[in-house]
């Protein structure tokens, strides 16, 4: 390995193991798209080389701290297909003049902002193949020995690729873009570096003392007062009712904070649940709270990053 290569992997942080297999996986592409060995090996070191050149310009932090919740992988243009498909389904002519669709057939990109910028596509067709992917992580970590809560947000290839375990210690890089709310806004770069630690932390403090905790009652009364607001913190409840549909688990709580004749509280999770959530356990849901109305009837809901049994992080 020439040395100015080393010096690319210092200041991208990046190991001698993960520069080899980014070179193999390079060498394997061009292999497959017909090339000779000899220009595959020069055209796969070139394409690593510039991969390594743009990791390290990329000003990331190093943080060290623990994962305890994600959003589902999800996309963007998926959601604006599936809407276009519902209001088609209530009249194509209807769709057609409210911009979901057009003449043929095809949605149509509604959004007015992306990324808090105009967006160039608006009204423009979606293509089949196009994809925007987003899943959005939440932790503690530090990257100054302080341990703060933080909120990582991940999209495209970023979002896809990372993997990562709750309440396991690990090493990961990420571009800081300040604090909003009780979370440090941080985001995935072009490559977000995760890996496992030797440190041993005291999940249950941090989690205490850096993680917002809300009583389902004082959830519902927040709601009432401001129904937009965004909290995603800690709630706690018992549970009374499981059940799995359509491929999601639903868990309806109960709570000393919740009034007798007050709102339900039902809690919604993507896939299976862990075996040791059951009925009668009390458990700890961290997620996003929020008023729905049905039929005049209305429930708090919860959209489910994690669940835990309460004893496991209070």
């Amino acid at each position: 390995m020439s040395e100015d290569v080393s010096q690319l992997l210092e200041k991208a942080n990046i190991t001698e193991d993960e520069y080899k297999k980014m070179y193999e996986e390079g060498l394997a592409q061009k292999i497959a798209l017909g090339k000779s060995p000899e220009d595959a090996e020069k055209m796969a070191k070139r394409y690593v080389r510039r991969q390594l050149k743009r990791f390290a310009r990329e000003k990331t932090d190093l943080y060290k701290g623990f994962f305890i919740g994600a959003t589902p992988l999800t996309d963007r243009l998926d959601i604006l297909r599936r809407a276009a498909v519902k209001q088609a389904s209530y009249g194509a002519e209807e769709a057609i003049a409210a911009g979901f669709i057009n003449r043929d057939g095809l949605p149509l990109d509604t959004r007015k902002l992306v990324f808090g910028r105009p967006n160039p596509n608006l009204g423009s067709p979606i293509k089949g193949d196009a994809h925007e992917y987003f899943r959005n992580f939440w932790g503690i970590a530090s990257k100054d020995e302080v341990f703060n809560a933080f909120k990582l947000e991940a999209y495209g290839e970023q979002a896809t690729k990372l993997d990562v375990s709750f309440l396991a210690p690990v090493i990961f890089t990420a571009l800081t873009k300040g604090v909003v709310g009780p979370y440090t806004k941080l985001r995935a770069g072009v490559r977000s570096l995760i890996r496992s630690d030797g440190r041993e932390y005291d999940f249950k403090k941090l989690v205490t003392e850096k993680i917002p905790r809300v009583s389902l009652g004082n959830a519902i009364n927040a709601l009432k007062l401001n129904p937009k607001q965004q909290i995603v913190s800690f709630l706690s409840g018992d549970v009374v009712l499981l059940k799995e549909t359509n491929g999601r688990s639903m868990i309806r709580l109960d709570d000393e904070s919740l009034t007798f004749d007050g709102m339900n509280a039902t809690a919604f999770y993507p896939g299976k649940l862990p075996a040791s959530i059951v009925e009668d356990e009390r458990v700890a849901i961290f997620g996003r709270p929020y008023i729905r109305t049905w039929r005049e009837i209305e429930t708090l809901n919860i959209e489910t990053y994690s669940i835990y049994l309460e004893s496991e992080v209070f």
